[in-house]
């Protein structure tokens, strides 16, 4: 499914994405964009593999390639509105599974569920064009994309890309015509 040059063009888009750059405590912020991060965790949650094996080399290809060796190339075809989501977090379980404190121990019943605000992009799509020295990557890469064995998501997990995800290999440059007495980068 790779284009002679050696790369994938994918179409990310979706009514709800995000794209964790910064977490921490009740703030989980998105970038404008999907992240290499996104990107890698996408192709592994496609390809079936677990979070802990995600950058781990593929084995079962000529030369043992791992995501690493990927190169990303984004256009924003839609930059989405950014939106903030507000959660509640810690409540409703049973005492001991309740929220901490930073000393460990139980936080009083009446402060226990704390309010969190996540930020997502809506309606966003982008181009991404994946390149790569490794072609038996690139080819590994379209099948699991097209036939997912894991649900692959624009950042949560509910948040399911339209289709179509792969839109093939990316087009040809021209190639010039022999009247042409020069060509431009």
């Amino acid at each position: 499914m790779t284009g002679p040059a050696g790369g994938l063009l994918l179409r990310l888009a979706g009514p709800l994405s995000a794209y964790g750059t910064y977490a921490a405590f009740t703030h989980r912020d998105t970038a404008p964009h999907p992240t290499r991060s996104a990107l890698i965790g996408l192709f592994a949650a496609a390809a079936g593999r677990p979070q802990h094996q995600a950058l781990a080399p593929h084995h079962d290809l000529p030369g043992h390639p791992t995501y690493h060796d990927l190169a990303f190339t984004l256009r924003a075809d839609a930059p989405g509105t950014v939106h903030t989501d507000y959660h509640k977090t810690g409540g409703g379980y049973p005492r001991h599974r309740q929220l901490r404190t930073s000393q460990g121990t139980l936080r009083p019943p009446h402060k226990s569920a704390l309010p969190t605000h996540r930020l997502y992009l809506l309606d966003a799509a982008f181009t991404v064009a994946v390149t790569g020295p490794a072609p038996p990557l690139l080819d590994h890469l379209a099948t699991p994309l097209e036939q997912p064995h894991g649900g692959p998501s624009l950042g949560p997990r509910c948040s399911l890309p339209e289709e179509p995800l792969v839109l093939g290999p990316p087009p040809r440059a021209p190639t010039p015509s022999p009247h042409c007495c020069s060509t431009f980068p």
